[in-house]
C-alpha cells in the first residue's frame, strides 16, 4: 500500500507523511496538483490525500483528472473548516471523503482503515461480478467517446454494422461491446475469423451441415449461424471471405434462412451480424474479389476505428490497464513506469496498435527486475531482440538474464554501475558476461 500527499504547505505535508509513517504506511509527498498527477500517472497508489486549496489547481480539477485515469482512485480532500461546503461539493464530483483541518492522527489513521476495507469489498464484489464477462474499452479521448456514443445509438436496432481499422485497433472487442448493449445480450456471442480458417471447412463452420453430405460426416452439425439464434455473429476479416461464400451470406442477411451443407431444408435463424475488415472493401469490390450487392448489405452502419497513433491520449491508461491486468495475472508486482520508458511508449508509432502494445507492456513486465520498468525493458519492433521464452523453464531464464544484463552495460557503459542496478556483485556480472559471450 502506497499513498500520494499532494499539500503545498510543507510543514502540513511532512506531519501527515510522519502519521502515515508511524502506522507503516507508505507515501510519497508532493506540493503541487501538477507534480502529483505527474506521479499518478507513473506510478501505482492505493490512495490520494490531497489539500482543496493548492497553488496551481484546486481539488475539484484534482479530483477530475484522476477519476480520468483511474476510476476507483479513492481520494481524501482536506479541507479547514470553513470550506466544509466545497468539501462537500468536491464529494459530488468523486472524492471519497474529506477531513477538515486541524485533525487528529488517530482520526486520519481511521479515515484510512475504513476506507481501505470499503475498496477491499467493494473490489471482492467487482472481481465476483467479473465473471459475468463485460467488456471494457479503455480510452478517454474524444475520439473513442464519440465512437462509444455511435455503439450506444446502433446497439438498440438491429442495424448491420462494418467495423474498419487496421490490425490490432481492437474491432473485435467493439463487436463485444455492441452485443453487450443491444438487446441480444443475454444470448450468445459467436466469433468467427474469416482469414483463420481454410476456404473448405469456413462452410461448414458458417452453415453447419447435414449426416452424410461428405466423408467423415457422421452426425449432422449446427452452424454458427445456427448456433447464434437470438444472439449476434462476429465475422472479422470479412475481406477475405471466398467468392463462392459471398452469395450464401447475402441470402443469410436478407431473409435471415439458409440450407446445411448438403441439406435441402431451409433453416431460420435470428440472428445479428458485425462486419469486420482492416481492408478497403471498395478496393476489393473494384478489384472483382467483393461481391457490390453484398458490401452495400453489410456497410449500412460503418464506424471507423482510429488507429493507436491517432488517439496517443489513451495510452497512459491503456499502460496502466495492461500493467495491472498481466501483472497480476503473471503474478508479478510493478509498481511504476519511469519516465525514460514512458517516453518511449508515447512517441513510437504502434503500427500494431493496442495489441502490438499489449504485447511490449508484457516484455517488459517479464524482463523488470525490481518492479519498476525501465527504459530498457520497453523493446520496440525497430530495436528488440527476440525474446524467446519457450521451451524449458531454465532457458527462457536464461534468455531474459542475457537481455537483462546486455541492456545495462549498454546503458551504463561501466561494470559496477550495471552491477549495482542489476543486483549483483561486479564478481558475478563478470561471469555472466563471459558465460553469454557479451561484448563489453
Amino acid at each position: 500500500m502506497r499513498i500520494l500527499v499532494i499539500e503545498d504547505k510543507k510543514n502540513y505535508l511532512e506531519l501527515i507523511r510522519d502519521i502515515l509513517d508511524s502506522e507503516d504506511m507508505k507515501s510519497d509527498g508532493v506540493l503541487t496538483g501538477k507534480e502529483g498527477l505527474r506521479r499518478i500517472r507513473r506510478q501505482r497508489y492505493s490512495m490520494i490525500i490531497s489539500d482543496l486549496f493548492l497553488p496551481d489547481m484546486d481539488g475539484f480539477e484534482i479530483i477530475k483528472e484522476v477519476k480520468k485515469i483511474y476510476p476507483e482512485l479513492p481520494v481524501i480532500m482536506i479541507t479547514a473548516f470553513s470550506s466544509i461546503e466545497r468539501a462537500v461539493q468536491a464529494i459530488k464530483l468523486g472524492a471519497y471523503d474529506f477531513i477538515p483541518k486541524p485533525f487528529e492522527p488517530e482520526h486520519l489513521i481511521l479515515k484510512i482503515r475504513k476506507i481501505m476495507e470499503e475498496i477491499k469489498l467493494k473490489t471482492e464484489n467487482m472481481i465476483y461480478k467479473s465473471k459475468e464477462g463485460k467488456t471494457e474499452i479503455i480510452g478517454d479521448s474524444e475520439i473513442i467517446k464519440e465512437l462509444l456514443q455511435k455503439l450506444e445509438k446502433v446497439a438498440v436496432t438491429d442495424a448491420t454494422v462494418l467495423l474498419q481499422g487496421e490490425s490490432g485497433t481492437g474491432k473485435e472487442l467493439f463487436a463485444r461491446k455492441l452485443h453487450e448493449l443491444s438487446n441480444r445480450r443475454d444470448n450468445p456471442f459467436v466469433s468467427i475469423n474469416c482469414a483463420a480458417i481454410p476456404e473448405k471447412l469456413l462452410e461448414t463452420e458458417l452453415f453447419g451441415y447435414e449426416k452424410g453430405a461428405f466423408t467423415g460426416a457422421y452426425k449432422t452439425k449446427q452452424g454458427k449461424f445456427e448456433l447464434a439464434h437470438q444472439g449476434t455473429v462476429f465475422l472479422d476479416e470479412i475481406g477475405d471471405l471466398p467468392l463462392e461464400l459471398q452469395p450464401k451470406l447475402l441470402k443469410v442477411i436478407e431473409e435471415k434462412n439458409f440450407e446445411r451443407v448438403g441439406g435441402t431444408d431451409q433453416i431460420s435463424s435470428d440472428i445479428r451480424i458485425v462486419f469486420a475488415t482492416n481492408k478497403d472493401l471498395k478496393k476489393e469490390v473494384k478489384a472483382g474479389r467483393f461481391r457490390e450487392d453484398l458490401y452495400f448489405r453489410i456497410a449500412v452502419f460503418p464506424i471507423i476505428i482510429p488507429p493507436l497513433r491517432e488517439r496517443k491520449e489513451d495510452i497512459p491508461l491503456l499502460v496502466n490497464y495492461f500493467i495491472e491486468k498481466i501483472s497480476g495475472r503473471i503474478k508479478k508486482k510493478i509498481v511504476k513506469i519511469d519516465d525514460k520508458a514512458f517516453d518511449k511508449i508515447m512517441n513510437y508509432r504502434w503500427s500494431g496498435n493496442i495489441r502490438e502494445l499489449q504485447n511490449t507492456i508484457e516484455r517488459a513486465i517479464i524482463l523488470s527486475t525490481d518492479g519498476i520498468i525501465k527504459g530498457g525493458d520497453i523493446l520496440l519492433e525497430n530495436e528488440r531482440e527476440e525474446l524467446d521464452i519457450s521451451g524449458k523453464l531454465k532457458d527462457a531464464l536464461e534468455n531474459i538474464e542475457r537481455i537483462k544484463i546486455k541492456q545495462a552495460v549498454e546503458q551504463y557503459r561501466d561494470k559496477k554501475k550495471a552491477a549495482a542496478a542489476l543486483g549483483l556483485t561486479y564478481k558475478t556480472l563478470q561471469l555472466k558476461i563471459n558465460k553469454y559471450n557479451i561484448n563489453f
